[in-house]
């Protein structure tokens, strides 16, 4: 039973990943990662640091789409044998 809530939560994460607009996953990180947490600079170029938001932002829907099929093809093949 608990494994099959984990498994529904897990499943439920691509597709808000892709749902959400970037401009907004992009205010959140900033937010959280610039801000509250001062990991990365909130504006400037800083070398490799300044890259790091833009990056994650960019990467998310399209790493979404990837988590998204994998697990589709997973549970289909689980479900064959």
């Amino acid at each position: 039973m608990r494994s099959r809530r984990l498994q529904q939560m897990l499943l439920t994460v691509p597709p808000l990943g892709i749902a959400l607009p970037s401009f907004w996953v992009g205010l959140l990180l900033r937010q959280q990662l610039s801000f509250h947490r001062h990991l990365f600079p909130a504006f400037g170029n800083d070398g490799f640091a300044a890259l790091v938001l833009p990056s994650l932002t960019l990467a998310l829907p399209a790493t979404a789409l990837i988590a998204q099929l994998l697990s589709r093809s997973l549970q289909s093949e689980l479900r064959r044998s």
